[in-house]
């Protein structure tokens, strides 16, 4: 029994290592020139009329992280040139126009809470101003690499990484306040919270938790499960739902993206769902340029209370709203 359990130990890591190989060694690219994005092959039209809309914004379909909207910014990780090395870039939500970047070169993910921004990168975790992009702390995480999820709470960010340790966060100071072993005894640890998982994605509220379970990292239009729960983890609700995004969450609904294009928004309540924009014509997952590679197209959703952005990765396109939005 238990050299059965070390194997499966050893197998979660083996997974866990070449899921996230790739995405370190891209991370830690030497020469920043050295970067081209795919080129985009469609545009779309909108079925409602945007605040405002922007072309050549470059977000890898590996990006770890959605798009985030936090305090008047959109934050993404990306470019917005062809040639561009990837780096933290805030867009104002009135105007469009670029509010400021941050360029350190080991981006993976963010995430936001209260006015500032947290940068998930290889072996660290950086705090940023979100009005300035000014840096107000950054933490290094011993013996690990990328980071793959950051979710932050309570005034403590829950910190996933590639590496031995899950960890907490002071949200203020960038202190480790806790480090949570992934082993305990050669087996995986079952006390490691659910958003530790690299194929759950997570968004909170005051009052419930809302789960997007994935059959591979990335969303690509396979039906997936959507569930509510409580903060008690008693179920509410769960929706299927052909997806091509991760889910955002404000206090009117879950917003998610679907293969066909349709901004999709399911009710706090019950999960029901209905359509809000069309985006036509429809998103393609994938391409085979001239040589024969296959490129991959990403697609995200952030909202706040306010706002509602998406981004169509084969148009290298990103559209506002204003919320509420008719149909």
């Amino acid at each position: 029994m238990k050299a059965k359990k070390r194997r499966l130990s050893i197998m979660y890591y083996i997974i866990l290592w070449l899921s996230f190989g790739g995405l370190v060694l891209t991370s830690c690219a030497d020469n920043p020139d050295i970067f081209y994005w795919a080129q985009p092959i469609t545009e779309h039209k909108a079925s409602v009329p945007e605040l405002w809309s922007r072309k050549n914004i470059f977000i890898s379909q590996k990006s770890v992280t959605q798009l985030i909207a936090t305090m008047g910014k959109v934050i993404f990780i990306g470019s917005s040139e062809q040639d561009g090395y990837p780096r933290v870039i805030a867009i104002d939500e009135v105007t469009g126009s670029e509010a400021w970047e941050y360029r350190g070169r080991n981006a993976v993910t963010v995430a936001a809470a209260n006015k500032n921004v947290y940068v998930g990168e290889v072996g660290s975790v950086t705090a940023l101003n979100s009005e300035s992009g000014n840096v107000l702390w950054s933490t290094p995480l011993p013996f690990s690499k990328s980071v793959t999820k950051l979710v932050v709470q309570d005034g403590v960010i829950y910190v996933d990484a590639v590496g031995a340790n899950y960890y907490l966060l002071d949200t203020e100071t960038g202190a480790i306040l806790q480090s949570i072993s992934y082993t305990i005894n050669n087996n995986v640890n079952s006390n490691i919270p659910a958003w530790s998982n690299h194929q759950m994605n997570l968004e909170l509220s005051d009052h419930a938790i809302y789960f997007q379970k994935q059959t591979g990292l990335y969303p690509n239009g396979d039906a997936v499960e959507i569930t509510a729960m409580d903060k008690l983890k008693n179920k509410i609700w769960n929706a299927s739902v052909p997806a091509i995004s991760r889910l955002s969450v404000n206090s009117s609904g879950v917003y998610i993206l679907t293969l066909d294009g349709i901004l999709v928004r399911l009710n706090l309540s019950d999960g029901l769902s209905n359509d809000l924009i069309e985006f036509i014509p429809p998103p393609v997952l994938s391409s085979t340029l001239e040589n024969g590679d296959v490129v991959g197209y990403g697609y995200h959703v952030a909202t706040n209370e306010e706002m509602l952005y998406i981004y169509l990765g084969d148009g290298a396109q990103l559209f506002a709203y204003r919320l509420p939005i008719t149909p």
